[in-house]
């Protein structure tokens, strides 16, 4: 079927480039044979831009090569978008619309460009925003991201974590691994080198933050430790109900984990208030920030680290775990709830491509004294 126009223009500040942003590119394809994207300046915005219009339009045309849109060619100019339009040969201007504010604002606009060149009067198209992203907006996504919001289902990944390196100083590693691989060992060892350069390092571990949730004196918490306790009953909470016998839990999760209803229902209810924690943990901290947590893979929590992950395996599991002095019945649990170390890696590599972001570092941890060089050495080329 032939297309309406024959070369499009669509011009954005990209600060960052959005999903609704590359939705909206989209429809204007079906509309044109060619589009030519424009990175530039907003006079409006100029002093406020958090990427340079270099670096936006790098990761404009990185977004565009990823999202698979043939046709499309984006270009950067500092310059007026009548002279981009002029120049490029185009017979049509493309303007998103997400909301009503916008339709007024962009009206008003393009009678200002007719004043610059009559020609471009009568070849605006205004095109509504699908309604998934109608309330995505850049300011909004570096707003959230300044807050530590995992921005993931409104921005690509490696432009989430190119906000995040910027606004928040943060490079942002999970460490991952099975029971008894020693991932807090490689981490604090991990740390401890990173320090010994100058070079600021944090450790979370998100099961820490887990028993912070457990005992928290909140009502959010309290209404979390009774839905657990009308689920599976009141001896997974203390005596005084004011925190979860975690051992408790553990058993009665342990025995529902062919029942992945019950588990999805735990995870539900459970992390979104882990997220809340992980936010309070990293908040104002700037340098390389490690992520320790056993399920990355298994719950699809790989964005929360930008599937920048290391992970530990190690022939000493039995060794790793006895030091932790824990029980044969928590283990053989454990392993029902976990992924062996082949699955994790085949489901972070598949992850990493379809996204086309972030990097598995695997290690074999055999040396308890020491720690991999090559390990570290790769991770400080990230924060270089």
């Amino acid at each position: 079927m032939p297309k309406k126009f024959q070369k499009g223009l669509f011009a954005l500040s990209a600060d960052p480039i959005t999903y609704g942003h590359l939705a909206t590119i989209k429809l204007a394809l079906k509309q044109c044979q060619k589009l030519v994207v424009l990175v530039a300046n907003n006079e409006e915005k100029k002093s406020a831009y958090t990427f340079s219009l270099a670096k936006r339009f790098a990761l404009t045309k990185q977004a565009v090569v990823q999202a698979n849109l043939t046709g499309v060619q984006v270009v950067v100019s500092s310059g007026l978008l009548t002279d981009v339009f002029m120049k490029e040969g185009c017979d049509v201007v493309f303007r998103g619309i997400r909301h009503e504010y916008d339709y007024s604002y962009e009206v008003e606009k393009s009678k200002l460009y007719a004043h610059i060149y009559p020609a471009v009067k009568k070849r605006f198209v205004f095109l509504t925003t699908p309604e998934k992203y109608s309330h995505v907006s850049s300011s909004w996504v570096k707003d959230f991201v300044k807050m530590g919001v995992n921005v993931a289902p409104y921005v690509p990944l490696f432009i989430k974590q190119a906000l995040e390196e910027k606004m928040c100083g943060q490079i942002k590693i999970g460490v991952t691994g099975t029971l008894g691989s020693g991932k807090s060992f490689v981490a604090r060892q991990l740390i401890g080198a990173l320090q010994k350069k100058k070079i600021k390092a944090y450790h979370i571990v998100l099961d820490d933050l887990l028993h912070k949730l457990y005992a928290e004196d909140s009502e959010g918490a309290q209404t979390i430790r009774q839905d657990l306790a009308k689920k599976f009953g009141t001896r997974v909470l203390s005596k005084d109900k004011k925190t979860v016998n975690r051992a408790q839990l553990a058993q009665k999760l342990f025995a529902e984990v062919r029942n992945k209803k019950t588990v999805e229902w735990a995870q539900t209810l459970v992390y979104p208030q882990v997220e809340r924690l992980l936010r309070e943990e990293i908040a104002g901290k700037k340098g390389v920030i490690f992520v320790e947590w056993a399920q990355f893979a298994e719950m699809n929590m790989l964005s929360w680290v930008n599937n920048n992950l290391i992970l530990v395996s190690s022939k000493q599991q039995e060794l790793w775990c006895k030091k932790r002095q824990l029980s044969a019945v928590y283990i053989k649990g454990c392993q029902k709830l976990q992924w062996s170390t082949a699955k994790k890696a085949r489901f972070i590599q598949n992850v990493i491509k379809k996204d086309h972001c972030g990097k598995i570092l695997e290690y074999q941890n055999n040396t308890p004294d020491q720690i991999c060089l090559p390990l570290l050495q790769a991770i400080l080329k990230s924060v270089r």
